[in-house]
């Protein structure tokens, strides 16, 4: 099954995320057009072959498909203009890192039956931001969490994910809830503790010294330190219950390594690094298998459900087949 749609998909905000993603239908050859408020960024992307438009209204007249990739303190107040600006048959999305508000503002206009809603978050990107960072590659063979509740309409999910899988994308299907507090562990919490390394070594009587000799710890675990201090105070605050939560697990896990520490309690802490070690293997895919599942489209919901549940088991899909117009064959693969 391949993308098709009767207008261009809409990118609103042309940074390291939107500009990436223009780059890479243009390259497809998917019609797509482009809004930024930058007037650099607009002359950078015409240059691109992106097809510019002057104004959000414009993209919304144009667009069949509009995907909101602005910095996530604007996404809202964004989508909450498309929605209300929109008189046509349009379906909103987004690529924020956060999805319980982008979530929120869809519930808020369940009233505009013309309006359908998929939320994003491709797992991409670089401590890079800006227009002049974006890459067409940047999404290849990356995992695209897509948000999905039971207003999802089955027909939209299936749009959005042959988007991803042109990209040379997978599909993590997960509702809104379960996606905050993953990116709470693995992203949004990990560019507290890289700030964290950072200053630790510029604290030091000897900062100079000691940041010439750091080499690939440092460099691996402080690379998100080197993002803009925004984009990092957004990602905190926009998932705040979720970061506490993480942090306070955190506080209590360093506390408890004080005494092993002081007394040389060597067991427990080759427990503590075991326990690191087995499950940063984990997420190298060292063993990962196929499966197929087969999914009736009659009932959205129910569809909804089954793909929230194939997500929820560590499945991320490659591949969609529709057999005979009412089942749905997902070909996935899952880390054993």
């Amino acid at each position: 099954m391949s993308y098709t749609s009767s207008g261009p998909i809409g990118i609103i905000g042309l940074g390291l995320i939107g500009g990436s993603l223009a780059k890479a239908l243009v390259r497809l050859e998917i019609p797509v057009c482009g809004y930024d408020i930058d007037s650099t960024t607009q002359e950078c992307a015409k240059a691109d072959g992106i097809n510019v438009v002057d104004s959000i209204d414009s993209l919304i007249e144009t667009s069949d498909i509009v995907i909101i990739a602005t910095p996530q303190r604007m996404q809202i107040q964004v989508a909450e203009y498309v929605a209300h600006n929109c008189g046509k048959e349009l379906l909103i999305s987004d690529v924020g890192s956060v999805k319980r508000p982008f979530q929120a503002v869809s519930s808020k206009y369940l009233e505009k039956s013309n309006i359908h809603w998929v939320g994003l978050h491709p797992l991409a990107g670089t401590e890079h931001s800006g227009y002049m960072n974006s890459n067409p590659d940047l999404f290849s063979n990356a995992v695209w969490a897509v948000s999905l509740d039971s207003q999802t309409r089955i027909r939209d999910y299936l749009l959005i994910s042959e988007i991803i899988f042109n990209l040379g994308g997978k599909v993590l299907p997960l509702s809104p809830e379960v996606h905050d507090d993953s990116v709470a562990r693995i992203s949004h919490f990990p560019y507290i503790v890289a700030a964290l390394v950072a200053g630790l070594a510029g604290e030091s009587e000897y900062a100079r010294l000691t940041l010439n000799m750091a080499a690939g710890s440092f460099r691996d675990c402080t690379r998100v330190a080197a993002s803009d201090p925004d984009f990092s105070v957004d990602l905190s605050l926009w998932n705040w219950d979720n970061v506490i939560g993480i942090t306070e697990r955190a506080v209590s896990i360093l506390q408890g390594l004080y005494d092993p520490l002081k007394y040389q309690d060597t067991k427990y802490l080759h427990d503590f690094y075991a326990r690191g070690q087995h499950i940063r293997r984990m997420y190298c895919f060292v063993n990962c298998n196929r499966s197929e599942n087969t999914i009736s489209l009659v009932d959205s919901r129910i569809a909804i459900k089954s793909l929230l549940e194939l997500g929820r088991t560590g499945n991320l899909i490659i591949q969609h087949i529709i057999v005979d117009r009412d089942y749905l064959k997902v070909i996935s693969e899952i880390n054993e």
